[in-house]
C-alpha cells in the first residue's frame, strides 16, 4: 500500500505541472533561471479568444542588448514565431511560443517522454 501511495504522489507531482503553461520570467537576463506558471487567464473574465504564451524579447538600444522573458496573455491568433520588434529607441525580436519553458535558452528541456520514462523507473523501483 505504501508503494502505491508513493507512486501516486509522484505521478501527481509530475503531471500537475502540465496543467498550466510554464514560462521563464526575468528582465535583462541572458540565461534564464526563474520560471513560473502562467495564470493570467484564470479569473480574468477573458474570452476564449485569448491565451497564455511565453515571450522572449531581445532588444538593442544605444549599443546595449537586453533579453527579457515573460508570460504574456495574448489574442489566440498570435502565431508562435519570432518577429521584428521595437520599443522606444530599441529594435530587436519578440518570440512567442506555447510549450513549457519554450522561451529559455537552447538548454535541454524536460519533456513528456522523459517524464514517462522517469515514472516507469520509479514504478519499477517501488514495485
Amino acid at each position: 500500500m505504501n508503494k502505491q501511495l508513493i507512486i501516486w504522489v509522484f505521478l501527481a507531482a509530475v503531471f500537475a505541472k502540465g496543467l498550466s503553461l510554464q514560462c521563464y520570467v526575468c528582465t535583462d537576463c541572458d540565461t534564464p533561471s526563474n520560471s513560473q506558471n502562467c495564470t493570467s487567464a484564470e479569473g480574468s473574465g477573458a474570452t476564449a479568444n485569448f491565451v497564455d504564451k511565453c515571450l522572449k524579447t531581445t532588444l538593442t538600444a544605444n549599443g546595449a542588448t537586453t533579453t527579457s522573458r515573460a508570460c504574456q496573455f495574448v489574442d489566440s491568433s498570435v502565431p508562435n514565431v519570432c518577429a521584428a520588434a521595437t520599443q522606444g529607441s530599441g529594435t530587436g525580436t519578440a518570440c512567442y511560443c506555447d510549450t513549457d519553458l519554450c522561451n529559455g535558452s537552447d538548454a535541454l528541456k524536460f519533456n513528456i517522454v522523459l517524464m514517462v520514462m522517469l515514472t516507469g523507473i520509479v514504478a519499477r523501483f517501488f514495485a
